[in-house]
């Protein structure tokens, strides 16, 4: 299921290249592939690379091969070239490096979901007005402390920032953003009917699972002090209002064991891709990144049940 608005792209599975795994992504309308993500062993780290159309590398994926964590980091573009003299200017989204950490289970979580949960900090622009009346109102929520590293805000990518004296900048409302990685919700059938779709499942995967990642919640930090909650917490809002925060959505394409390629269709909404600076390869490399940990999540389940 897709929300309007969205833009849809095709991510799959690829032979493998010179032994690393290779994913494309391309444009669903077009058909033109516009990231790649290659994969291998670095050492003691499992490092994913999505690079651009032009090969450039954008994101990197990186995780251990014992223990867990998760931690995506921004390439720098190479400097064009220049008969200047004159250094590259530095900028500041260069060193970006967000972590995702895994989401305390509560009474809360919804009982129909199956999946990992994840939770990632930035700083971002303010989250964008809502566009119904069953959106959120202004009032303010609770905030949590969190240890993720966060970069100084940009601005949105589809707008080019204008330079300023540092001495007359005025002092500017720092925004902080958490987003949750969540499993889409799967209908549930008993007796019968659930048996049967269990059977079913062993040889064709007719049921598409996939993920979606939400804007949950914003603080406005200003002069170090916390203020207001830009965005209420995401739990308990309704479809409409919870509709307006999915940054990005992945659904799995169903399968056969015989060829369990990953396959699926992925949805990034402008807007919100805008609005928190994060470029769209990082949406990308987020996806292929909770792939991969759903991959293992599965290969270890299955290890487990014999």
């Amino acid at each position: 299921m897709s929300i309007a608005g969205m833009r849809t792209y095709k991510l799959e599975e690829n032979e493998a290249l010179e032994g690393r795994q290779v994913v494309s992504v391309s444009d669903e309308a077009s058909g033109r592939t516009i990231w790649t993500k290659t994969r291998e062993l670095v050492g003691d780290e499992i490092v994913s690379t999505v690079l651009n159309s032009l090969h450039n590398p954008r994101w990197t994926v990186h995780r251990p091969t014992r223990g867990w964590y998760l931690r995506l980091r921004r390439v720098p573009l190479p400097p064009p070239s220049s008969e200047s003299d004159k250094p590259p200017l530095p900028r500041p989204d260069d060193a970006r490096v967000v972590e995702l950490r895994a989401v305390k289970r509560s009474r809360r979580t919804r009982p129909e979901q199956t999946g990992i949960e994840l939770d990632f900090c930035t700083d971002t622009l303010p989250f964008p007005a809502p566009t119904s009346s069953s959106s959120l109102d202004n009032r303010p929520t609770r905030s949590e402390t969190r240890v993720d590293i966060t970069v100084d805000p940009l601005s949105s990518i589809s707008a080019t920032p204008e330079l300023e004296d540092s001495a007359e900048r005025p002092n500017r409302q720092r925004v902080v953003s958490t987003f949750r990685v969540r499993p889409l919700a799967q209908p549930q059938a008993g007796g019968a009917a659930g048996l049967l779709r269990r059977v079913k499942n062993l040889v064709w995967e007719d049921e598409p699972k996939g993920f979606e990642c939400v804007w949950w919640s914003s603080v406005a930090m200003q002069d170090g002090a916390e203020k207001a909650s830009e965005v209420e917490e995401g739990e308990g809002l309704d479809d409409a209002a919870e509709a307006e925060r999915v940054g990005l959505r992945f659904v799995e394409q169903p399968t056969s064991f015989l060829h369990p390629r990953l396959s699926g269709s992925l949805s990034l909404t402008p807007s919100l891709v805008n609005t928190s600076t994060l470029e769209p390869s990082f949406w990308v490399a987020l996806a292929c990144a909770v792939c991969e940990c759903e991959e293992e999540r599965e290969a270890w389940e299955a290890a487990r049940e014999g």
